[in-house]
């Protein structure tokens, strides 16, 4: 075998090689869709912010169904005390789950929307579950970290919330978005 020959050859057991690790092949989509939550009946099911599902508190058979559709980390902001909360850590797998307990407004602080910025940023475009009880917690978060973590106009940031569930928190929110008068005067 001449020195061309194998050069060719060693390219061909390289692209080979390469193909089955996925090196150099484009990203495939994510099957992580918000039709996946839909279909399992998740509570509150929406996508406001590409591969990010905010819900409701998923059940363990959602929790499975969610995992083989595509999702990879699972946030909750519910307090492991809540009812229905709390099995989660000894369910999921190793580094999937996170818990970021935000019991109501008085939660509603820069350190814990700063605890979530930094959660969101770990999971990077990986697709996730951010869920509390009904969504609530979860839009008034995603809208304050708009707000104080991505520099969003604060309308925008309330618009997000409420795309993300936010509902009855969004008087509290909006307070703290500049966007009402304190409560208290």
């Amino acid at each position: 075998m001449g020195s061309t020959q194998r050069l060719l050859c060693g390219l061909l057991v390289f692209a080979l090689v390469a193909s089955v690790s996925g090196c150099g092949e484009a990203e495939v989509p994510s099957t992580a869709t918000l039709e996946v939550a839909s279909d399992l009946g998740v509570r509150n099911a929406r996508m406001p912010i590409e591969g990010l599902l905010t819900s409701g508190q998923v059940t363990e058979e959602q929790f499975d169904a969610l995992v083989e559709g595509g999702y990879r980390h699972f946030i909750s902001l519910r307090p492991e005390s809540e009812d229905g909360a709390g099995w989660e850590e000894a369910y999921a797998q190793p580094g999937a789950f996170t818990r970021l307990p935000i019991a109501g407004a008085g939660d509603l602080t820069r350190e814990n929307v700063e605890a979530l910025d930094q959660l969101l940023d770990e999971v990077g475009d990986d697709p996730a579950v951010l869920y509390c009880g009904s969504s609530n917690r979860v839009g008034a978060l995603l809208a304050l970290r708009a707000y104080w973590m991505d520099g969003v106009p604060a309308e925008e940031a309330a618009e997000l919330g409420r795309a993300a569930g936010m509902t009855r928190l969004e008087a509290p929110v909006l307070e703290l978005l500049g966007l009402t008068e304190p409560s208290g005067r």
